[in-house]
């Protein structure tokens, strides 16, 4: 289970990283918010708080990344924000946007072991040749 949690920060993380456009960590808050508001069908008031924690996770991941911590550190860290976000998230959905929230992080796993499984292959096929 610590290798699913570990592999699902790692490839969020670097989707944030490698984004195209290399947006603030406040853009890619706001664009976190509306994907997740039209997601779990969130009220105002709740994409206004989303946006207020996923703003400052954000801020916290931008900070790790360009840190000069070693890969156990910042996996450390990466896991204390993502169970920090989990659980002020939940503070503030009601049960059925809970258990859709946690579906979607279901689904992004998945996506994020066969995005690693795909890149071990290419690896080892690159070694081939």
């Amino acid at each position: 289970m610590n290798h699913l949690k570990i592999l699902f920060i790692s490839l969020f993380l670097s989707s944030l990283v490698f984004s195209q456009n290399e947006k603030s960590p406040e853009e890619r808050a706001v664009m976190q918010a509306e994907r997740f508001s039209k997601e779990l069908k969130l009220s105002e008031e709740q994409k206004g708080q989303f946006l207020i924690i996923q703003t400052g996770i954000n801020q916290k991941l931008e900070g790790i990344r360009i840190s000069k911590m070693n890969e156990d550190e910042k996996r450390n860290a990466l896991n204390s924000i993502r169970e920090a976000r989990t659980s002020m998230l939940h503070a503030i959905l009601n049960d059925e946007q809970k258990q859709k929230m946690t579906v979607l992080d279901e689904k992004q796993k998945m996506n994020a072991q066969k995005k690693k499984k795909n890149r071990k292959k290419k690896e080892r096929k690159d070694k081939k040749k």
